[in-house]
């Protein structure tokens, strides 16, 4: 698809499905769905994207804020829920009533997104934000790997921060040196 930038792939045997999580730079149609692209100074939204086994497309998921975000990881539970790991900068409404993720004036963090993955429903009250305040810089990555009775997270971080169980990390090397987070949820 024209203005998608795929970054991660998974599958779902459970549902059928074959989700692609990244990045919209531009419009879409896809699913029967037209989404528009980002607006400046925005230059990047979180989608994700589903087909079914013969490479029907299914549904769409678009995330959008007013600054940059991506989702460069999905994962499969293999019983029916997906996980996205994916970064946002500045603000990320959630809808369907979740959250409006705020990570700082020119700052990201880590998102968690849960959803089903028959339809790409969001499970908004699920939704989980950490690292706020983490300066913009290369190499901020987050990663996930689920199966039905636990999900783990893997990220690289610079600064300090703060995980979903509201405990903060400091970071052990110098201001250059990443430092690998890894948890389950």
């Amino acid at each position: 698809f024209a203005n998608v930038y795929p970054l991660a792939i998974a599958a779902d045997a459970s549902t059928n499905r074959i989700v692609v999580a990244g990045v919209l730079y531009g419009a879409i149609t896809f699913a029967n769905q037209a989404k528009s692209g980002p607006v400046m100074p925005d230059d990047s939204h979180a989608v994700i994207l589903a087909y079914d086994a013969t490479l029907q497309e299914k549904w769409i998921r678009v995330l959008d804020g007013p600054k940059a975000q991506y989702c460069q990881d999905i994962s499969s539970d293999g019983a029916g829920r997906l996980y996205a790991g994916c970064i946002n900068v500045s603000t990320l409404p959630i809808p369907n009533g979740g959250p409006t993720i705020d990570c700082g004036s020119d700052t990201l963090c880590g998102v968690l997104l849960p959803m089903t993955s028959a339809d790409g429903e969001l499970d908004a009250k699920n939704v989980r934000a950490f690292g706020m305040g983490h300066p913009i810089v290369g190499g901020g990555l987050f990663l996930t790997a689920a199966t039905p009775s636990a999900l783990a997270i893997g990220a690289t971080w610079i600064a300090p921060m703060t995980m979903f169980d509201a405990v903060p990390l400091t970071p052990m090397g110098a201001d250059t040196d990443y430092d690998v987070l890894i948890g389950k949820v």
